[in-house]
């Protein structure tokens, strides 16, 4: 119970979770970094992603990830960072100005975070994974229809 009232006080808010805070601070560093050049121990370990051949990617501004064993290696700053960074849309990445980065960032993470809603009850083991996403994602498009009508009669 305590868990579902924090985490709509947190919607209620605006606030992030400890976990998605964690990644904003973490990408905020990685842009700053980045776009400034400092600080240059952080920049020198910073190694940009040129495919071997030409792809539509290959201006998307990705870091080379390192490749680790463990859970515990995944981690470290150097893989955590790398991969958080790769995670960002490329309209997120290409921020012209820290203002806006961290205002796009934030909507990112809070929509993750926060939506898609939870499905109410758990898939069975028996149940394939795709058939239960599917009926997840149909429970969510009711049950935003409905808002949306029950709206739109209110108005009226």
């Amino acid at each position: 119970m305590c868990q579902i009232f924090c985490r709509v006080l947190l919607k209620q808010l605006h606030w992030l979770s400890i976990e998605w805070h964690i990644k904003f601070k973490i990408a905020c560093i990685i842009y700053k970094t980045i776009s400034t050049t400092q600080p240059a121990y952080l920049y020198s370990s910073l190694k940009h992603y040129t495919p071997s051949r030409t792809f539509r990617s290959s201006d998307s501004k990705l870091l080379f990830v390192l490749r680790v064993r463990t859970c515990f290696g995944s981690r470290s700053f150097a893989v955590a960072a790398r991969t958080i960074w790769n995670s960002l849309p490329l309209a997120i990445r290409s921020s012209v100005s820290t203002y806006s980065f961290r205002c796009q960032l934030k909507t990112f993470f809070y929509n993750l975070a926060f939506w898609p809603l939870q499905c109410p009850t758990r898939p069975r083991a028996s149940d394939s994974a795709g058939l239960s996403l599917t009926l997840c994602t149909l429970q969510i498009y009711l049950i935003t229809y409905l808002l949306i009508n029950t709206l739109t009669y209110l108005r009226t």
